[in-house]
């Protein structure tokens, strides 16, 4: 398997800018998608990016650009593994 960088702390950072946002509802079902056992990396990495690529859309229009960003940043990351999620668009 490829080596991923651990991009936990962008997560966590943009959650909490999601949260000061307003947008706690949509930032409580990231972070349920995200703490979702799997028995493998790789399935791991498949479920938190397609959480994220839900999030995003959701948000659409209403996140900071910076957790926007962060986010797409952890799509990349991911993509590594799963390269239908580098490009969520």
């Amino acid at each position: 398997m490829k080596k991923v960088r651990d991009f936990s702390e962008l997560l966590r950072q943009a959650e909490e800018e999601a949260r000061r946002a307003g947008l706690h509802a949509e930032a409580s079902a990231l972070r349920e998608a995200l703490d979702t056992a799997c028995t493998t990396s790789s399935e791991l990495l498949g479920v938190q990016g397609e959480a994220i690529v839900r999030f995003l859309k959701a948000t659409r229009g209403r996140l900071p650009e910076g957790a926007r960003s962060s986010l797409e940043d952890c799509l990349k990351e991911i993509g590594t593994v799963w390269p239908r999620l580098r490009r969520w668009r």
